[in-house]
Order: structure tokens, then sequence, then C-alpha cells
């Protein structure tokens, strides 16, 4: 007779988080490193702590579980003007100190509007929660068959020194660990909590727009370095014309722009 599993106890439940979170921890590190090949690791992860399903919600359910008020954290403003608007992102964790809006983690943060993508004739709109599903359920936790249309136009965007994915995933990442720890420490005793910084590579880009207007080309972002001095990429695009325009800080702080046909 096959013996039915039981429900799962307070204390192992408060360990498994905790391996969840040091394993997102690493796998933020290993990012940072140069590691690209953990985005997708990085992407699994995210869909068992932050996203709805059988298994995963987890953040969600330590605070129903525990009576714990979810988190808040507070992100960039939405996009507003989205006329000839090709790609654009915004709700990007940002701290205290600077100008945007409060959510509530996860509740408010899985449906918030971050990206917006131009696929033929029509303007994409995705939330936090399609992200980390997008590039979990193809990557992450699964091979799928198909390849969502959202994978075929962001990959022409990079953002610093890594893709669209990377950069997203990565920021999501650092909230969802950082309010993770901040709930372990009202459970554990004596818990020491782990920060990442949120400049990734020395750069943190928290709303980006780039539009096409009247056969001009326009990138409007809100970017802040640990050193504007130190030369590095900002951001590329891809054009209609499939000409690459590469955005970068150049040695002594200055802007520049390199096109490549």
């Amino acid at each position: 007779m096959i013996q039915q599993p039981r429900q799962i106890e307070d204390d192992e439940f408060v360990q498994a988080f905790l391996n969840q979170i040091m394993r997102l921890d690493l796998q933020i590190l290993n990012l940072e490193a140069g590691h690209n090949v953990v985005r997708d690791d990085l992407a699994s992860s995210l869909r068992t702590l932050f996203c709805r399903g059988k298994g995963n919600d987890a953040l969600r359910r330590l605070c129903n579980r525990f009576k714990k008020i979810q988190p808040k954290i507070k992100i960039s403003k939405p996009i507003t003007d989205r006329e000839m608007l090709l790609f654009g992102f915004s709700g990007i964790p940002i701290e205290e100190s600077e100008e945007g809006i409060e959510v509530q983690v996860p509740n408010d943060l899985s449906s918030t509007k971050c990206t917006l993508v131009k696929v033929e004739n029509e303007l994409l709109e995705i939330n936090w929660e399609q992200v980390v599903e997008a590039y979990g359920n193809t990557f992450g936790s699964h091979l799928s068959r198909t390849i969502p249309a959202l994978f075929d136009r962001v990959q022409m965007y990079g953002l610093g020194h890594v893709d669209f994915g990377s950069f997203m995933l990565r920021n999501l990442a650092v909230a969802i660990s950082s309010c993770a720890h901040s709930l372990l420490g009202e459970l554990i005793e004596n818990y020491r909590p782990k920060s990442h910084n949120r400049y990734f590579n020395g750069i943190q880009i928290s709303t980006a727009t780039y539009y096409r207007r009247d056969g001009k080309e326009y990138l409007k972002a809100n970017v802040r370095k640990e050193n504007w001095k130190v030369a590095g990429k900002i951001m590329t695009v891809q054009t209609p014309e499939k000409e690459i325009l590469e955005f970068s800080v150049s040695d002594g702080g200055y802007i520049s722009l390199r096109i490549i046909k």
C-alpha cells in the first residue's frame, strides 16, 4: 500500500523557502560574474518564488502561512507616451529615495506592466509575471517546442553588457531576494540577511523608451552609473532597417553613439 504524502510543517516550509532564496542569491552572483547561461536558472527560481501555479507562489504562500504583510518596494513609473513606440520598459525596482510608485510584492508587482514591444502592428504589453513565465517555461524549467513572440523582438535590444532577459530577470531577482530576506528575518532568530547591489555591472536603467517618428530614432532612458567616468555600454537597439545603434559612455564620461550597419 502506497503511503499518502503528509502536509509540510512550518519549520520545513521555512527551511525550503530559505534554500530557494540561497539558490536565487547564487544565481544573481553568477550572472553578475558573467555566466550568462544562468539566466534561465534565474527564471526557473523566480517562477517558483514569484509566479502563481501549483508548487510555485512561494513568496505569497510564506506571507499567508505566517500571516505576514507583503513587503513593499518602489518601482519606476509606467510609460505614458506610446505614440510610435517600438520598445520600452519600466516598473523597475528602484531606491526609496528615487521618484516612483510603491507596490506590494508579489501581489501588485506581478501584474505590473514592465515591457512594451511592437510586434508587427501590435504593441504588446507584458507584465512581470509574464516575463518570468516566458523565460522560465521556455528554457528555465522546460524546453519548449515554441518560442514566444516577445523573444523575437527583445533580442534586438541589449542593456548594459547583457541581453534584455538577463537585465530584467536580474533586476526582479534582486528585489525578490531583498523582500524574502526581510521576511525571513522576522521568522528566524539571529538571521543575517544578504543584500545585492542594485547596479548591474555599474549601471542601472529604470526606464527606457525607443521611438521612431518622421524617420528619426529617439531613445530616452533614465540611467544611473556608479561612476560616469568608467566607459561601458548603456543600451543597444536595432532599427527597422537592421542597423545597430550602440549607446555608450566613453572614457571621461561622454555619451557616444556607434552605428553598426
